[in-house]
């Protein structure tokens, strides 16, 4: 299996960063051979590269520090056709002790395709137990999401 990180796309030029997200012109090779549009799979991973840039931008600058996913939902209101352009926009939604909450929004054409909601625990790297978060992350975090606002509901 190839990993699609938010890198790759970027070294592609498959990606235009937006103040909370990112816009992406999305590949025909992200398709089920006979299908015409994205997958779940696909757009989910999408939603990935997404928090990637995310938590670059937020939590990254606090120093080494690793999440894991402790809660993941969507919701798919519309197919996405390969070869649109779509924007995935994040909201950080809530700040815990040791984890936060985002909500993301993928729209094509202008219409709301996908919606979806992360939780995200903060770990210690070497125990790999759950942590408080860092002070500089929870002033970031909180940054953010004064700065995102309610744009994913």
């Amino acid at each position: 299996m190839d990993t699609t990180s938010y890198d790759s796309l970027a070294s592609e030029t498959l990606i235009v960063p937006l103040p909370s997200g990112m816009r992406v012109l999305t590949r025909n090779d992200w398709t089920v051979p006979g299908e015409q549009q994205l997958s779940w799979t696909s757009l989910v991973r999408l939603i990935e590269c997404c928090r990637e840039l995310q938590w670059q931008r937020d939590v990254a600058s606090g120093g080494a520090i690793e999440s894991t996913t402790r809660a993941f939902e969507a919701a798919f209101a519309a197919p996405i056709l390969a070869g649109a352009e779509v924007e995935i926009r994040y909201e950080v939604e809530t700040i815990g002790q040791q984890s936060y909450g985002l909500r993301f929004r993928i729209e094509c054409e202008g219409a709301v395709s996908v919606t979806a909601r992360m939780v995200l625990v903060f770990l210690d790297p070497s125990r790999q137990q759950a942590i408080r978060i860092p002070d500089a992350i929870r002033g970031a975090l909180a940054d953010a999401a004064n700065h995102t606002g309610p744009g994913c509901a």
